[in-house]
């Protein structure tokens, strides 16, 4: 039986399309039986009796007793016997957008986007709008993500996007770039993977971190006794985080480096951090030139700074590194440098606490002792 697409059929004779069609039933049924979920209670009842949050992420363990499911559990692979009939499929298209796309929001973003993005154009057009993804981000409750919720809905872009063909909110959900470092292979695990590196004097070497950073590896990156250089360009829009929320003036990134000197041997280091525009010309700058140590033990020390209210149109962050030794010694006795960082954050206000902290915070500071 030869039935065209667009009669919203399968042809069962191509192999190819049979695959295509289980896949679109398995992914259809788990979501049917989510739909059931919602229109009963909105809750379902472990095998220990407990009631638990409706989630395609867990396993559904059913009660004997609940035979309406039969016996399915969301995620697990079904059996030829369990799979839904087309009648199960055809039902879904027939379902409200409002309920649609509150269904799928329970899908994880990545999930979502490869696997219920292919299913029908009914299902695209859900993915690709910003409607579900509003849900995913409006069900964190916390101070950050009540006020990420707010300013999200205020700053999403007017029309698509030709470079990024998915909805900038599909991005940040995918990226969850809040908050999370940024920059690649920070302390030289994968080498100089990731990073523009000139080589003097002896030039970069990876060694083992024989001194404890916070959150770091062991590796660091260690200079030679000429000025060794290295940079990175973390391109903001592409971690996720779009233009327009950029553009906003709500949002802050904080730059830190860890960087140290050999035992019994000084060093010098330097940190530039440049901003760039969409066509990587420079914004402003930030330097930072610690003074030289000279003889010390094997130590670290950190440099950070954080940018607020920062120019609009920024994109890129070019996050440059130097080093050498004060000795001028052959082999590698410069500047240890390792953990360097570029995060971006939502700036709180006042107004985006809860009035409960508030309250703490004012009790704390008149219960402060006062000096005599």
């Amino acid at each position: 039986m030869e039935i065209g697409a667009e009669d919203g059929n399968i042809n069962r004779d191509s192999p190819v399309k049979v695959l295509l069609f289980e896949h679109r039933v398995r992914i259809s049924g788990q979501v049917t039986m989510v739909v059931n979920l919602l229109q009963s209670s909105g809750s379902y009842i472990t095998s220990s009796g407990r009631n638990s949050q409706i989630g395609l992420g867990k396993t559904l363990r059913i009660q004997p007793g609940l035979q309406n499911l039969g016996g399915w559990a969301v995620g697990a692979r079904l059996s030829r016997r369990q799979r839904p009939s087309m009648q199960s499929e055809m039902a879904l298209a027939s379902l409200p957008q409002e309920l649609l796309v509150q269904v799928l929001s329970y899908v994880p973003p990545l999930a979502l986007v490869t696997r219920c993005g292919l299913v029908c154009w009914a299902w695209r057009d859900v993915v690709d709008g910003p409607s579900v993804w509003l849900l995913q981000l409006a069900r964190d409750r916390s101070t950050e993500g009540r006020t990420f919720y707010d300013l999200a809905q205020r700053c999403l872009p007017h029309g698509k996007d030709k470079e990024f063909p998915l909805c900038v909110l599909a991005c940040f959900c995918l990226h969850a770039p809040l908050g999370r470092n940024l920059i690649f292979n920070t302390c030289g695990e994968q080498g100089f993977r990731g990073w523009e590196v000139e080589h003097d004097g002896n030039g970069w070497a990876v060694e083992k971190n024989l001194t404890l950073v916070p959150g770091a590896p062991f590796q660091t990156c260690v200079t030679s006794f000429e000025w060794c250089f290295k940079k990175q360009i973390v391109d903001l829009v592409m971690e996720g985080v779009w233009q327009e929320l950029l553009d906003s003036a709500q949002m802050e990134i904080c730059v830190a480096d860890w960087w140290g000197a050999q035992e019994n041997c000084g060093c010098i280091y330097r940190l530039r951090v440049r901003f760039l525009d969409m066509y990587k010309n420079e914004v402003f700058k930030f330097s930072a030139s610690p003074n030289p140590v000279l003889v010390t033990e094997r130590s670290y020390r950190q440099v950070s700074h954080v940018f607020t209210n920062f120019s609009r149109g920024i994109r890129y962050v070019s996050f440059e590194q130097y080093g050498r030794d004060t000795h001028s010694w052959v082999g590698h006795y410069g500047t240890l440098i390792t953990h360097s960082s570029v995060r971006v954050r939502i700036r709180l206000s006042w107004s985006s606490f809860p009035l409960a902290r508030l309250a703490q915070f004012l009790i704390r500071i008149f219960q402060r002792p006062t000096s005599p």
